[in-house]
């Protein structure tokens, strides 16, 4: 490296701690615009900014630490195999961490395209996109915790181990050096496993509604045709209608999409409600996100297995405690309960959930559904006591 470049060289540094932050504002963004608000504008612009900027700003830290700098790397990795390069564990972490992260921002960058619309398919590159973050985030913070502590080290003076008597002293300069990748790890991974909050803001977590009675198990109702069958090999998911992207997916494909957790009360319209009930599956949100409907679609209509169907708005299908369930407690979610997908629609009463859900359908009009035509309502508000319609 270049060594009469020192002001360079704490400028390159400063501009590393700056590209950090920008991962961590594009992982909250990314999570923002995936779970809450997804139809946001102004966010998934300021999102795509972020990439550009992040981009840019990799290649010119990249070009500078190389070829301005002249960063000697093939020296360097094979100086970290004689016996007297210093702190050679760190230096190990610090490069392979560097080359991974020019790697997994590379396969974000790529697997980020539209890949719809480069007429490629979209189901692998969409899940590789939600979940690459984690290592970005882990990689870039192990890199910079590891840089900053080399920087402690030049800045004492320091150009060998410390005695075993400074261990003590050294310690704590470790604990603030290596805290930015701990921290780092920890973001990574709540943004990264399955989301659990409560539930949406508009329905009240714990409280009654009017003519309800609470049980301590959900019970099993349905509309009397009986349980479907059901085989994972020919099982297919479908979403159709007024959207960019037509999707047909198969069992395993829908259930290797990312999922999130939700903790949700049931209010069933003959009278009983059972609270606390743990939902995990597919988020409308994300169903949304790969679709793309087209400005005209403002509802989606439902449909089961047997005929059943339903239908929603899809403002009301925008909260984030709405999903496709695939498991309940902790367990695969029953065939009784709507095995192997359910919707769940917390804010409404329960049969406005549909079980055995194979298909959405985006459409401009209001299509009601198998229970709304005969008579009950289709607002279905517990806690207003919409039960019937008129």
């Amino acid at each position: 490296m270049n060594p009469r470049a020192p002001r360079l060289i704490a400028v390159n540094k400063d501009f590393s701690w700056f590209l950090f932050a920008i991962t961590l504002a594009l992982v909250a963004t990314g999570y923002t615009m995936t779970f809450l608000i997804s139809d946001n504008a102004l966010l998934r612009t300021y999102h795509f900014i972020l990439i550009a900027v992040f981009t840019l700003g990799l290649i010119l830290h990249v070009y500078i630490t190389t070829f301005v700098l002249r960063y000697d790397w093939i020296g360097r990795f094979w100086a970290l195999f004689r016996p007297h390069s210093p702190y050679m564990t760190l230096r190990v972490i610090q490069m392979t961490s560097g080359l991974l992260v020019l790697v997994f921002v590379g396969v974000q960058l790529v697997s980020g395209l539209d890949w719809f619309k480069l007429g490629l398919g979209a189901l692998l590159p969409y899940i590789v996109h939600r979940n690459n973050d984690l290592y970005v985030v882990i990689v870039l913070s192990v890199h910079m915790g590891a840089g900053l502590r080399f920087w402690m080290v030049r800045r004492r003076g320091r150009t060998r181990l410390p005695e075993p008597e400074k261990i003590s002293v050294e310690r704590r300069e470790n604990i603030i050096a290596m805290g930015s990748a701990v921290l780092g790890i920890l973001g990574a991974l709540i943004f990264n496993n399955p989301t659990q909050v409560g539930t949406g803001i508009s329905v009240p977590k714990g409280v009654l509604p009017p003519g309800q009675t609470e049980i301590e198990r959900l019970k099993v109702l349905h509309t009397g045709i009986g349980i479907p069958p059901f085989d994972r090999d020919t099982w297919r998911f479908e979403v159709i209608g007024l959207v960019e992207n037509v999707l047909s997916m198969s069992y395993d494909e829908f259930m290797a999409l990312p999922t999130v957790i939700r903790i949700a009360d049931f209010h069933c319209v003959t009278g009983w409600t059972k609270f606390d009930n743990k939902w995990e599956g597919v988020s409308f949100q994300a169903i949304k996100e790969l679709v793309k409907p087209f400005e005209n679609a403002r509802f989606v209509t439902i449909e089961a297995q047997r005929g059943y169907t339903t239908s929603l708005s899809i403002p009301e299908l925008s909260h984030q405690d709405i999903m496709l369930a695939v498991r309940l407690d902790d367990m695969e979610l029953p065939r009784e309960h709507g095995g192997p997908l359910r919707l769940i629609v917390p804010q409404k009463y329960g049969y406005k959930s549909a079980k055995w859900v194979f298909k959405l359908k985006f459409t401009e009009d209001k299509e009601l559904g198998y229970w709304e035509t005969r008579g009950y309502s289709d607002s279905a508000n517990p806690f207003n006591n919409d039960r019937y319609s008129g």
